[in-house]
């Protein structure tokens, strides 16, 4: 991360000193300032380049260190007079090298092969599923979905947590993610409204540092759009039905509010390591549910027939999210397994892709 640069003009009756310099931290010390008085009201401002200053008159606490306040008191003015940057906090890329390749060459070389481009006619989704395996397991298929749907320039992304870090409903409200193909930025407006409309999701960026769900949605996004868009990620633990139900509406409703389109993209796949015909009729019937929008009866599936499908809580959310935003109906784009790749049908990992329109 990095801290913004300003200009700050301290003011006192011995003079007024300017410094250009970069704020470390904000504490309250003893008195030490130039006039000489022994109080217990001092606010010491520490610096990236060592140096210290402090003000003995009692200031408003706490200063939120990456904006510009202007500050008046009796003995001392202190005045953020100019704003360069703000703190920008980088998700450096977790699973390039592995997931998918690990620089620009291999990722364009990659789309080209799979003939990732976007299709004439393009179906209006409110919400997709797309699955987030390695992309030679599930990239043409997740690069399927991305073709067939009309793409906005703003997305909520929801994925599920493997690593158990973080919160159980962990967003991110600022920043940035960087893939090999740039940095995809966070849209912090939406994200405060999910926010405020939901209050049982965190800021916690621990839950997303190693995540593959969502990181390897964005390279797809990347070379569709450039990164001319912007995202809010959340990242999803296991959970019982009714939290999940609530926050899909409440993100319905806040996404219908919102002054320009938004695709709420749901990573998941489906049934994992069984044969491929078991995870391939297990598969069918949590599909089944989700092309009937039927977000109780995919959780009801899920848990009788004992169907690994990771992203089941983002994709219940997802559907009732689309609910809200008009959708009738789902669309199947595709639906696969590694097998098909590996040559192995005995223990295999299912993929769908879904448009929910």
């Amino acid at each position: 991360m990095s801290f913004s640069k300003f200009s700050t003009v301290l003011g006192a009756r011995s003079g007024r000193r300017r410094m250009t310099i970069a704020p470390l931290s904000v504490s309250r010390t003893a008195c030490g300032c130039p006039c000489g008085l022994a109080g217990s009201g001092a606010l010491t401002v520490s610096f990236w380049a060592g140096a210290r200053v402090s003000f003995c008159s009692e200031l408003p606490q706490p200063i939120d260190q990456m904006r510009a306040e202007k500050i008046t008191q009796s003995r001392y003015r202190v005045r953020m007079v100019e704003l360069w940057a703000k703190k920008t906090m980088i998700r450096k890329a977790a699973v390039a090298g592995s997931f998918y390749p690990g620089d620009q060459e291999g990722l364009i070389d990659f789309f080209a092969n799979i003939g990732l481009s976007a299709a004439e006619t393009r179906l209006k989704a409110r919400a997709v599923v797309v699955p987030h395996a390695g992309y030679p397991y599930s990239g043409r298929l997740a690069g399927q979905v991305y073709s067939t749907v009309e793409l906005p320039r703003l997305f909520v992304i929801l994925c599920p947590n493997h690593t158990g870090l973080g919160a159980p409903l962990g967003i991110m409200s600022e920043g940035a993610w960087e893939t090999p193909l740039g940095q995809a930025a966070i849209d912090p407006d939406l994200a405060t409204a999910m926010k405020e409309r939901y209050q049982l999701l965190e800021e916690s960026p621990q839950a997303h540092r190693n995540e593959h769900s969502l990181e390897v949605q964005l390279p797809f996004l990347q070379h569709l759009l450039g990164n001319d868009f912007r995202f809010v990620p959340v990242c999803i633990g296991r959970g019982s039905y009714n939290p999940l139900l609530s926050f899909g509406i409440a993100l319905g409703e806040t996404l219908r509010d919102w002054p320009e389109p938004v695709l709420v993209i749901s990573s998941s796949d489906m049934n994992h390591f069984e044969s491929a015909d078991t995870t391939l009729r297990k598969d069918d019937m949590a599909i089944g549910r989700i092309l009937e929008l039927d977000s109780q009866g995919l959780y009801e599936v899920v848990t009788r027939e004992g169907i690994t499908m990771c992203g089941y809580g983002p994709t219940i959310v997802a559907l009732e999210a689309s609910i809200v935003l008009g959708a009738t109906k789902g669309v199947l784009i595709g639906h696969t397994h590694s097998g098909v790749v590996t040559g192995d049908n005995l223990r295999v990992v299912g993929y769908a892709g879904i448009a929910l329109c």
